[in-house]
Order: C-alpha cells, then sequence, then structure tokens
C-alpha cells in the first residue's frame, strides 16, 4: 500500500509538473506573440520615420535650390540698380550741361 501511495503522489507531483510546464510555455508564447507584435511596430515606425527623413532632406534641397536662386536675381537685381543709379547720373549731367548752355541764350 505505501508503494502505491508513492507512486500515487509521484504521478501528482508528475501531473502538477506537467501542468506548471503547460502554464510556462503558453505564458512563454503569449511573450512571444508580445515581442513580435512589438518588432512589427517598431519596424513601421523606422519605415515611418525615414520616409520623413527623405522627405525632409528633399525639402531641405528645394529650400538650398530657392535661396541659391533668390541670392542670383538679389545680385542681378543689385547690378542693374546700380546701373540705373549711374544712368540717372549721366542723365542729371546732361541736363546740367543742357542747362548751362539754355542760359548763354537770351530770349528777346
Amino acid at each position: 500500500q505505501a508503494e502505491t501511495n508513492e507512486v500515487v503522489t509521484a504521478m501528482e507531483a508528475g501531473t502538477q509538473q506537467v501542468v506548471t510546464g503547460t502554464k510556462l510555455v503558453d505564458e512563454t508564447r503569449k511573450s512571444l506573440n508580445q515581442i513580435t507584435a512589438a518588432s512589427v511596430q517598431i519596424t513601421e515606425l523606422v519605415e515611418a520615420i525615414t520616409k520623413a527623413a527623405l522627405e525632409q532632406s528633399d525639402a531641405s534641397q528645394s529650400v538650398t535650390q530657392t535661396m541659391t536662386e533668390v541670392a542670383t536675381i538679389s545680385s542681378k537685381t543689385s547690378a542693374e540698380a546700380a546701373q540705373v543709379s549711374d544712368s540717372f547720373k549721366q542723365l542729371l549731367e546732361v541736363a546740367q550741361t543742357l542747362q548751362e548752355s539754355v542760359r548763354q541764350f537770351k530770349v528777346q
């Protein structure tokens, strides 16, 4: 009878270990599923960040190009303004010369 009790006790202990092992396997499976889901989310976030970085890079290049064009136009405008200023100075000199010439004539 004692041997039977030992066998029953051993079987119950074995059954309990199987139940505990099954629970651990189930918990491990759930944890692995959560890790897999988190990995998928991380991959999606990395892809979104990469896309945003590329878009920002494109925008930066566009801004740089626009600023270069504005600088070129500004430089041309400055040069043209200097030419206009020189032309006005020459025109003023011609007007002053004409005015001096007109003073020499007497109107009767």
